[in-house]
């Protein structure tokens, strides 16, 4: 029976597919005319995802090229004292950017209102632009960056070992011994104490210079080689000599060789010597292409690359470096360098620079006494004030550790404030506290702050920063705390203690300002036991004191220090901030839309409007 019955269901189907096959057929080809409608749309949809994401990606890249236009612009006019002119900045995300100055209004007699209009397009379908309002005043004077350390009416006292630098340097050469000739007969090497065929007004000179003198029978080729002690270079972005030649020199008519190898062996990197005027002595810091070669440096050596008959040329000083600037040093008043004291750059005084060579003291830069009157910007610090000085939110006459929210929103305290809640991240806007403020807390966000009265930050403090800080008296910044975030603070007088730390990303700069004329030990901004204080430290009116030993870090201040008058004792170390010369926005960002739009410097460069299209 069940035979049967599988027979006969075999059957029907046959039957079924010879009669519909033609409505199957039918079937199959609507299911796929549907597929069509929905997968092709589904292509092409996501197709234009893929092609809006790229030109999302492209203007975003436009819209940067533009903001990078009006940091030149800006830049521009901060370095020059000149207004901002039409021009186009290539290469920046691959475009170019145009700038186009709109319109110029004079606003009064020393200030003026430049609309200016940054462009860029990639061709195609990105464009973007910026448009923004400077304002430049007044003559800009000396950029108040432009120096290590400067003292704005007093002295610069150094002793015990501190230093002043920028990125280290590394001395490979003094050019007190004679290199080995390769050019037996041809190439004669010496050295020689003349002023005339060294450098001189340095302290790292040993009074004698290296020379070379060429025969008109010499050929192009290795003149003459030093092997040296191996020095690691790797670290090192530049080479660095002072030359002079009796004879004119174009650019490329000499090499310098870097060498792994003793006797010019090894792998060999030659770096172009620029054009020398004759009987001139010049410094050159020429690129080392390929610094990580010379973990290991085993020989320095001059290469005659056009044959240039007979002459002679010096050479002195040879080291290693990394920056273009130096540890330059200034001085409304005297230079005074104790035992050991150390200076990485050049020093000026109004004075005279008293220095202690026998006692190891040393001036690595030219000394200039005398100087002129180092004139600098100011800086009109009521604009801080004013961003500050916030009232609103949750009032409390005063408040101390029961905290546990994690936001407390904007806050008003009429006493007291005292933070030391160790188990939240504690976030805040706005901050007005009439009395005394005192935080030691895991981390706390916060920003603008006022305080009426001192302001202690200590203990294991995390403490990020969204605004302005405006302390009536003292701040106070010790134990192991730890600050971070690009804006100002202003108090009459700053200490840093312990290993406390003010942190500092490039062009990302905190601006520390002390309005007083002492109070932190006598000073106004004193600066004691291994901190590491990376900002821009402004005292205009009293002394910055920095002692103790070495910061954490391996400095003290990493940024620069003016002051009425500045002394540094014990193993301290101020370390120049690279590139803060060419910054193209003031340190400290205010509230308003970026850098540039706080608290600035007087006589200068500011913007106050941005415009996006």
């Amino acid at each position: 029976m069940k035979g049967r019955c599988i027979a006969m269901f075999r059957k029907l189907l046959v039957k079924l597919g010879k009669e519909e096959s033609g409505a199957i057929l039918s079937m199959a080809l609507i299911i796929m005319a549907a597929g069509t409608f929905i997968i092709l749309p589904g292509l092409q949809a996501t197709s234009s995802m893929l092609t809006i994401s790229r030109n999302l990606e492209n203007k975003t890249r436009a819209y940067y090229a533009a903001e990078a236009g009006i940091a030149y612009s800006v830049w521009q006019c901060r370095k020059t004292s000149t207004a901002p002119t039409d021009g186009i900045v290539s290469g920046i995300n691959n475009m170019d950017v145009q700038l186009t100055v709109l319109k110029t209004q004079t606003l009064s007699s020393n200030a003026i209102l430049y609309t200016v209009q940054s462009s860029t397009s990639d061709g195609l379908v990105s464009t973007a632009k910026v448009i923004v309002q400077i304002k430049q005043t007044g003559d800009q004077g000396n950029n108040i960056f432009d120096q290590a350390v400067v003292s704005l009416d007093g002295d610069i006292y150094l002793s015990g070992g501190c230093t002043i630098k920028s990125d280290d340097i590394k001395m490979i050469d003094y050019g007190d011994n004679k290199w080995t000739t390769s050019q037996s007969g041809k190439i004669t090497t010496g050295t020689n104490s003349s002023a005339t065929y060294r450098e001189t007004n340095v302290f790292y000179d040993t009074g004698k210079s290296l020379s070379f003198e060429a025969a008109a029978s010499a050929t192009t080729g290795n003149m003459a080689y030093k092997n040296t002690a191996s020095e690691n270079l790797s670290t090192y972005k530049y080479i660095s000599f002072w030359l002079y030649s009796n004879e004119p020199l174009n650019a490329g008519d000499l090499t310098f060789k870097l060498a792994t190898g003793s006797a010019l062996g090894g792998t060999v990197e030659s770096i172009s010597i620029p054009a020398v005027a004759s009987n001139t002595g010049t410094r050159f810091k020429l690129d080392i292409g390929n610094p990580s070669t010379f973990q290991t440096l085993g020989s320095i050596g001059l290469y005659q690359v056009v044959d240039k008959g007979a002459f002679t040329c010096y050479i002195d000083n040879v080291y290693a470096t990394n920056d273009i600037s130096n540890g330059d040093i200034y001085a409304n008043g005297d230079i005074i360098l104790d035992p050991s004291a150390q200076v990485y750059g050049d020093g000026s005084a109004t004075g005279i620079l008293d220095i202690d060579t026998i006692g190891g003291a040393h001036l690595w830069g030219t000394q200039t006494p005398s100087a002129p009157t180092y004139e600098t910007q100011t800086i009109d610090i009521s604009t801080y004030y004013t961003e500050a000085n916030i009232k609103g939110g949750t009032v409390y006459d005063s408040l101390s550790t029961a905290w546990n929210a994690a936001d407390l929103g904007q806050i008003t305290v009429n006493n007291t404030l005292t933070v030391n809640w160790s188990s939240y991240t504690i976030i805040t806007g706005p901050a007005w506290v009439g009395g005394n403020c005192s935080i030691s807390t895991d981390k706390i966000t916060m920003g603008p702050v006022y305080v009426g009265g001192d302001l202690y930050i200590g203990g294991s403090s995390k403490v990020t920063l969204k605004g302005t800080v405006w302390v009536v008296g003292k701040l106070t910044i010790a134990g192991s705390a730890y600050i971070q975030g690009p804006y100002t603070l202003v108090a009459d007088c700053i200490s840093i203690e312990g290993s406390a730390q003010v942190e500092l990303a490039r062009g990302n700069v905190p601006f520390l300002i002390a309005r007083g004329t002492t109070g932190a030990g006598g000073y106004a901004v004193n600066i004691t036991g291994s901190a590491s204080t990376s900002a821009i430290i402004y005292a205009p009116n009293g002394t910055v004191s920095i002692t103790g030993g070495v910061g954490s870090n391996g400095y003290n201040v990493y940024g620069a220090v003016i002051g009425k008058e500045v002394r540094m004792t014990g193993s301290t170390s101020v370390k120049y901030l690279t590139g803060i010369r060419t910054m193209p926005f003031a340190p400290g960002w205010g509230l308003g839309p970026g850098p540039g739009s706080g608290g600035g410097l007087g006589g200068t460069t500011q913007i106050t409007a941005f415009d996006y299209q």
